[in-house]
């Protein structure tokens, strides 16, 4: 942030958004005793705001699941006043990482049990759903339906989501679609959605570097063999961990996937690049 602090949500023990210096000083708590599984983080620097997503109780036969419609989005100032709760009161089941597009005025959010990907207004009014993978609570177990991650590209008007499968299964994808639905569809039979890749090791958060037009893809535990560091390959890729690539266009868009050691760029004209090793 241009203040030069750091925002951290702390999830266990007691939920916490934590400030503090880029090297660790003056670190003081924002928020305490936040008992509902906060889970994403975006803020507004010109209006120094805060907006956080909690995910709500765990209530499900094993740990850690969220089958119940009790998720909300709440926003405080950087001055720890003016607390308020924007979207709640079931309007959302599950929600995870979360961004926004300040300049008009939107946030964006994925919903993961609720296996969707939503919007509102940024004082949390007209939350809209704009995609939707199944009927809550349904179908809320099949994991391969659970979106979690999501950037937003205003230039170029599309929303890029993760659907990231089971725990290192190999399975995850991600999306993109353009922000509005087409005329005369719904959420859950938009025809715009494109699949860009598939068989990712468990893909979970992204953001977008509007300066160098790329999306980035965290993702866990996965890595390639040294030698395949020195050159570009076309089409198809197959490395350890990450399975075989079958490439589509993607426009003029740039993906760059961290992939446990290495990142890897997914150029236009169909090629996938590794640029480098990801220091450890």
């Amino acid at each position: 942030m241009d203040s030069g602090k750091l925002y951290i949500l702390q999830y266990r023990p007691g939920g916490e958004i934590i400030e503090m210096d880029p090297d660790g000083g003056n670190r003081r708590t924002l928020l305490g005793n936040l008992l509902d599984n906060l889970d994403g983080i975006v803020i507004d620097k010109r209006s120094k705001t805060l907006y956080w997503t909690n995910m709500g109780p765990a209530i499900g036969p094993h740990e850690g699941e969220f089958f119940q419609a009790d998720g909300s989005i709440e926003c405080i100032g950087l001055n720890g006043a003016n607390r308020h709760m924007l979207v709640g009161h079931g309007l959302t089941v599950t929600p995870k990482q979360v961004t926004a597009d300040f300049s008009a005025g939107f946030l964006y959010w994925c919903d993961r049990e609720g296996m969707r990907v939503m919007r509102s207004n940024l004082d949390g009014s007209n939350v809209t759903v704009l995609v939707r993978n199944g009927v809550f609570p349904a179908d809320s177990h099949d994991v391969m339906r659970h979106c979690v991650g999501i950037a937003v590209d205003p230039v170029n008007r599309y929303i890029y989501w993760t659907q990231k499968g089971p725990p290192d299964g190999g399975k995850g994808r991600i999306f993109r679609s353009g922000l509005e639905i087409p005329a005369g569809q719904q959420p859950e039979n938009r025809t715009d959605i494109e699949l860009l890749i598939d068989h990712l090791p468990e893909p979970i958060d992204l953001s977008f570097d509007t300066l160098l037009d790329q999306v980035r893809v965290p993702a866990e535990q996965h890595g390639c063999d040294d030698s395949d560091l020195s050159h570009d390959v076309r089409r198809q890729h197959s490395c350890d961990g990450l399975g075989r690539f079958d490439l589509g266009w993607i426009g003029n868009q740039n993906l760059e996937l961290l992939a446990g050691r290495c990142i890897i760029r997914l150029q236009q004209a169909q090629e996938l690049r590794f640029v480098g090793r990801r220091r450890e």
